[in-house]
This record gives structure tokens, sequence and C-alpha cells, in this order.
């Protein structure tokens, strides 16, 4: 069984890739009443582990993720963890359970799609605000609401190296996007920022946009599928000159007019 197991792991030039840790394969591996999945099947390849510089430990579609904090409080590489799909509370608290043992390598945390909610959320960010080294946050489509966001927005500023932000389908409203405004200006390496399908109005990207002025490497900024209209978008239009590195700015379905969206380069 151990081997089966193996055979999912690919060790090249020291990274190892644990790829698709599934219900099949650890129900093989490890018959009982319910699976235990993730990094505790790592423990196994614990001696692979200790050895590689990078991991990238994938759950999928599964709604139980348990963490051996021992095994990840031993490796000392950085860790790229993805939950998608889960059922809450599950991922949260496996993070917490790791991040309290001493896990603090984190460099990309996908849990997009995880129903974490308001109070998933305010767990969560006492565990990101350990995860010093982490450059890659997905948290779209759980519905952490405006308090939610307020709590992911708090631990921005232990984040210093975040490039890639994903709060999409969130719903944070004017709120969240007002309490996001007053830390993303400490996000000096952030290149991407993904706030689609959040309701954030007039109110929401008025805040928001000179602040980002200050992520002076922004690269990507998706506003789709909000409510900003006419002013809001005039009031993101007076900060556009000043990003510089903005290559890519996404506005569509925000009751925008043609007189709204102005001259090119501002397209929808």
């Amino acid at each position: 069984m151990a081997g089966q197991a193996h055979r999912r792991a690919r060790v090249r030039e020291g990274v190892t890739n644990i790829l698709q840790l599934d219900d099949e394969l650890l129900s093989a591996m490890w018959p009982a009443e319910r699976v235990v999945l993730g990094t505790f099947a790592c423990s196994r390849l614990q001696s692979v582990l200790e050895k590689a510089g990078s991991a990238t430990l994938t759950v999928r579609h599964l709604p139980n993720v348990e963490i051996a904090p021992a095994t990840l409080a031993r490796f000392a590489g950085k860790v790229a963890f993805s939950s998608r799909l889960s059922m809450p509370p599950g991922p949260v608290q496996a993070l917490a359970a790791a991040a309290a043992n001493g896990w603090h390598r984190v460099v990309s945390l996908d849990m997009r799609q995880n129903g974490i909610g308001t109070d998933g959320a305010a767990r969560l960010a006492v565990v990101l605000s350990r995860f010093a080294l982490l450059e890659q946050l997905l948290l779209g489509g759980n519905g952490i609401g405006p308090v939610g966001l307020g709590h992911i927005a708090s631990i921005l500023p232990y984040c210093g190296e975040l490039k890639d932000l994903d709060v999409g389908s969130n719903q944070i409203g004017d709120r969240g996007a007002t309490d996001l405004a007053e830390t993303i200006r400490r996000c000096s390496k952030l290149q991407s920022l993904n706030l689609s399908s959040n309701m954030i109005g007039f109110e929401g990207v008025t805040a928001l946009a000179p602040e980002l002025q200050k992520c002076e490497q922004l690269a990507s900024l998706d506003l789709r599928d909000n409510q900003i209209g006419d002013e809001g978008v005039g009031s993101l239009g007076f900060s556009l000159p000043a990003m510089s590195a903005l290559t890519e700015l996404r506005l569509g379905h925000n009751f925008i007019s043609a007189d709204g969206a102005g001259p090119p380069p501002l397209t929808l």
C-alpha cells in the first residue's frame, strides 16, 4: 500500500509534489469508517518530505481534513496547501491545529469554495497571522461577508510576502471593501487582487482606489460583477495613472455607461 502512495509522489530537484490524495487511494491505504486525509497521509512519506525543499499538499472534494501537526512541524520546507470543496469547519480546524504545533511555512493557501463563513474567517485570520511567508491566499466563494473580510483584512500586515489575494464571491459589500482599504496598502508586494462578485459600490471603490495606488507592484485588478456605476469608475479613474504596474483591469457588469467608461485605455 505504501508503494501506491509513493507512486503518487514525484521527487524532482528537491521538490516534492504530492498529487491528488483522493478518497479512493486513501481508503485503499487505510480502510476505516472514515478516511483520514491530506497531510496525515504524508506522514507515511515523512522521509521524503523531510528531505524536500518544498511540497504541494492537495485535498479535493472531500468532507474531512485532518492534519498530523507533529509531522508538519518537523518539515522545514515551504508548503502549498489546497483544500477545495470541503465542508466546514474541517480545513480551518486542520490549519489551526498544525499552526499551533509550529507549522508556519505555508507559501500558498487555496481554500476556495469551502463554506468558511464569517465565523470560520475569524478563526482563519488567527492562523494566517502566523504565516509570514504566505505569497498566495485564495478564499473565493466562501460567504465570509463584510465582517469576515474585516477579520481577514486585519491580518494582512502580517503577510508581508503576499502577492496574490482572491476574495471574490464573498458578498463583502462596501463595508468589507472599506475595511480592506485600511490595510491593503501594507501589502507592498501584491501583484493580483480579485474582488469580483462582491456587491461593492461607489463607497467601497472610492475607499479602495487611493490605497491601491500604494501597492506599487499591482498588475491585475478584478472588480467584475459589482455595483460600481459611473461615479465609482470615476473615482477609480483618478487613481489609475498612479498604478504604473497595472496591466489588467476587469470592470465588466458594473452598471457603467458608455460615458462613465471614458476614453481608452480604460476598458470594460
